[in-house]
């Protein structure tokens, strides 16, 4: 796995957990396959630009901060 896969994963299942929802209704909400979402939240394969789009959009959070959480995590 990646660094940045394992950061941005973290990321997003903290901005879930921040807004008290679960993984499956974001993973509905951003219009990912449970087996893509699966893949993706274990830091497996990335998540897109359009896939943080869409998962910020539904959780009503600035891409801009997960983008910031991501790279904080990166250092």
């Amino acid at each position: 796995m990646f660094p940045i896969n394992t950061a941005t994963a973290a990321t997003v299942r903290d901005a879930i957990a921040q807004a008290e929802r679960t993984e499956v209704s974001v993973a509905k909400g951003a219009h990912i396959t449970p087996s893509t979402w699966q893949r993706r939240i274990h830091g497996r394969t990335s998540f897109t630009v359009n896939d943080l789009s869409r998962i910020s959009a539904d959780l009503g959070v600035k891409i801009g901060d997960l983008v910031d959480t991501i790279a904080d995590k990166l250092r």
